[in-house]
């Protein structure tokens, strides 16, 4: 597990943290930032420093899953590069989306060509 923490002065203002659930996939556990900071690039901070090391150290991806109703969240990760990846649903929380962004251009081109957009047959 690693955990990232941001400071404001000597106060902990957000944090996040994750692991490698495989040697190449990263997954982005939990993250926060006091409501006091928010909007001020303080979440951006957080997941690009953990996109650097996840990819410094062999992840091909970064993963994380949201409940639908997180949609600042959803909406913050889409700005950062991340793709919708499908969907699952838990007992604890509800339905959730599942993200990823990949830390290869020649991945994610992949991921794009073979998911987004979605053509249906007679469109093509």
């Amino acid at each position: 597990m690693v955990r990232f923490g941001a400071y404001s002065d000597e106060q902990l203002v957000g944090w996040s943290y994750g692991w490698f659930e495989r040697p190449d996939r990263f997954y982005m556990a939990n993250s926060a930032v006091l409501p006091s900071h928010r909007r001020l690039g303080v979440y951006s901070q957080l997941v690009g420093a953990i996109f650097e090391y996840a990819q410094a150290h062999g992840a091909g991806a970064v993963h994380s899953r949201h409940s639908v109703l997180n949609t600042p969240v959803i909406i913050a990760k889409l700005k950062l590069g991340f793709m919708i990846s499908g969907t699952s649903f838990s007992e604890h929380t509800g339905l959730l989306v599942q993200m990823v962004r990949h830390t290869s251009t020649e991945r994610a081109d992949v991921f794009h060509n073979r998911v987004i957009p979605f053509v249906w047959p007679h469109d093509a």
